[in-house]
């Protein structure tokens, strides 16, 4: 399995950083979704010992996991936007090279 040659250009590389983007996008919204259903309960828990516990509970492990959730979405982001970069750096370097070694081809002909 290691020995595969793997043949990646830039559009392949375009195509995967607009991918990552829509997950981003898909997780973002589905977050903001869930933050206002939760929302929508309330404190449903009551005030007395055990429900304060349950609350608190319930909104440091909520806390925990939207922060984690929200680090993944930051990292997506990142991640698209440099897929996108060096996609983009791939697509101008292999066109540079491309009329570099046209114009070098012509001024050889000319000699």
């Amino acid at each position: 399995m290691g020995d595969e040659n793997v043949k990646l250009g830039w559009n392949q590389l375009n195509l995967a950083s607009g991918d990552l983007d829509k997950v981003a996008q898909d997780l973002a919204r589905d977050l903001k979704g869930i933050k206002a259903e939760l929302a929508g309960f309330g404190e449903p828990w009551g005030g007395d010992e055990i429900g304060m516990l349950i609350g608190v509970t319930h909104q440091v492990v909520s806390g925990f996991a939207f922060d984690q959730l929200e680090g993944i979405l930051g990292d997506l982001t990142a991640h698209s936007e440099a897929a996108h970069h060096v996609a983009r750096t791939a697509r101008d370097n292999e066109e540079g090279g491309g009329q570099l070694f046209s114009q070098v081809g012509n001024d050889v002909e000319a000699v």
